[in-house]
């Protein structure tokens, strides 16, 4: 558990980096347009931290590791990241940019994407914190099943803890 829990406080601390990055680079404010596209880019290290805190997990069993040991690794550090997700968004609508539902919202109404109610429904606090710990835990999911399929020790998994 501790290496899980390691891996999911970094984790959290990517996450809090990128959206500093996305505030200082402007996407939050002057390049709203390339928001949706260049936030998806989150995929990169997110998969990166979950593929070393699973290696990290197989160092800890002796460089050995089952499919289902690494699969609920990755499993246990998505839930403590879905279980403090929803903190991440608060401190970044507290203290990072603090303008970001409203500003996104009327960008939202501008742009002929949504209309205001739809806007303030989807860009506000408690929709993002939702979205944060649920896109977690499914993104997490998936993410444990591929690496743990790619990591784990080899094909024959059952005779090595035998």
């Amino acid at each position: 558990m501790k290496t899980e829990l390691k891996y999911a406080l970094i984790f959290i601390a990517m996450q809090l980096v990128w959206l500093i990055i996305e505030v200082l680079s402007g996407l939050q404010t002057i390049y709203k347009d390339l928001h949706p596209i260049v936030s998806n880019f989150i995929f990169i290290p997110s998969v990166a931290i979950m593929a070393m805190g699973i290696r990290a997990k197989k160092k800890d069993l002796g460089g050995k590791i089952l499919f289902r040991e690494a699969f609920l690794a990755g499993v246990l550090m998505s839930f403590i990241i879905a279980m403090l997700s929803p903190l991440v968004i608060l401190i970044f609508d507290k203290f990072i940019n603090p303008n970001f539902f409203t500003d996104f919202q009327n960008y939202a109404v501008e742009k002929g994407m949504l209309n205001i109610e739809q806007a303030k429904d989807y860009f506000n606090l408690k929709s993002y914190m939702l979205q944060s710990a649920l896109g977690a835990m499914v993104m997490g999911t998936v993410t444990s099943a591929i690496v743990a399929a790619v990591i784990r020790t080899n094909k024959n998994d059952e005779e090595i803890k035998k």
